[in-house]
């Protein structure tokens, strides 16, 4: 049946439930500064900080005007938090928080008849325990393995990794000469973390950075993979 074919007393019970979960959304790009209070001329009895781009930004929130003027309270807002109190206006400020955003959910009235469901942290705790299950089951494909040389200018390794899970490298055994492993480009034959002789091998899981390597003389050859 349309909505203009009910009795006046149904439409009337339909708007009245329409309103009692009217809410707004609100975005916020937080990449600038808003070091002065920000007035929203929105009105509602219940303002939750509901959505940000990560768990560290934070706004701050009051409901009353005056500038830092010590006579009027307001609270520092992060995702998850809000407030149900009745308002005509609000005011926010915020520091300076490259490429952050925030949302805001301001209902209109009766925020009893609005109920939030929020599985974010079961989500999260989901992804957390995905990442951990797959960093113990190993990895699918290698990163790299290949062989080489290096001689005596630093040389890149393998360059910094966040998939990376290990390393190792070996150095030839028919090698003349050792080769050295450091983190940056100044490895040296007097500033390393490794030195290999023909045959040695290293490896390491967890570090994900950047590997350089150096050896005494030319054309040292060494194998390496990274998983």
């Amino acid at each position: 049946m349309r909505y203009q074919d009910l009795r006046i007393e149904d439409q009337i019970d339909i708007d009245r439930r329409q309103a009692l979960t009217r809410f707004k959304t609100i975005p916020v790009t937080l990449t600038d500064a808003q070091t002065s209070w920000k007035k929203f001329s929105f009105s509602g009895n219940f303002i939750y900080l509901i959505d940000s781009s990560d768990a560290g930004v934070t706004i701050d929130l009051k409901f009353a005007e005056g500038e830092d003027s010590g006579n009027f309270d307001y609270a520092t807002l992060k995702q998850g938090l809000g407030f149900i109190s009745p308002f005509e206006h609000f005011w926010l400020r915020w520091s300076a928080q490259a490429a952050k955003t925030a949302t805001f959910l301001i209902g209109t009235e009766a925020p009893g008849a609005l109920d939030i469901i929020d599985n974010r942290s079961a989500i999260v705790t989901t992804e957390i325990l995905t990442d951990i299950l797959d960093a113990e089951i190993g990895a699918t494909s290698p990163i790299q393995w290949d062989n080489d040389t290096v001689g005596t200018t630093a040389a890149e390794l393998a360059a910094e990794q966040t998939e990376r899970r290990s390393l190792q490298i070996q150095a030839d055994a028919d090698n003349t000469n050792n080769i050295y492993v450091g983190f940056d480009n100044s490895v040296d034959s007097t500033q390393y973390g490794v030195k290999l002789a023909a045959g040695q091998s290293y490896s390491f899981e967890k570090y994900q950075g950047a590997v350089w390597i150096y050896a005494d003389a030319a054309a040292q050859a060494y194998s390496v993979i990274e998983l």
